[in-house]
């Protein structure tokens, strides 16, 4: 009997690391961790790849000349003056952070932290 118990126990605490979630964002239709800067400059929004979430908040994040900077974005939309100091000082990378979902249901999920890596061509 304990063998059985330490076995569901077992998996019990298994099972989230086999069952992540799929939702993610990110800017635009972009479905990669990388994305060009022209193309970020022309997005001014963040997108959700499942329609029944919508983003609630996040915060987005840029480190140059040794100064980090950022924005809390509220709902999807990307402040033109933060784009304008992305497109002004040239990140390597944008993080998000604190990411918050809402459905129809006024249901909230959070998401991990994501990386995006900025081409600059």
């Amino acid at each position: 009997m304990n063998y059985l118990s330490a076995l569901l126990i077992s998996f019990i605490f298994s099972l989230p690391a086999y069952c992540s979630d799929p939702t993610v964002v990110n800017f635009c239709t972009n479905t990669t961790n990388s994305i060009v800067l022209a193309d970020l400059l022309n997005c001014n929004e963040v997108m959700v790849n499942d329609q029944s979430w919508s983003v609630q908040t996040l915060k987005l994040g840029f480190e140059a000349n040794g100064t980090y900077y950022d924005q809390i974005i509220t709902n999807n939309i990307i402040p033109q003056a933060f784009l304008n100091q992305i497109q002004t000082l040239s990140p390597d990378k944008i993080y998000m952070k604190d990411i918050k979902l809402i459905n129809a249901n006024n249901e909230e999920k959070s998401l991990k932290n994501k990386t995006i890596k900025i081409i600059n061509y």
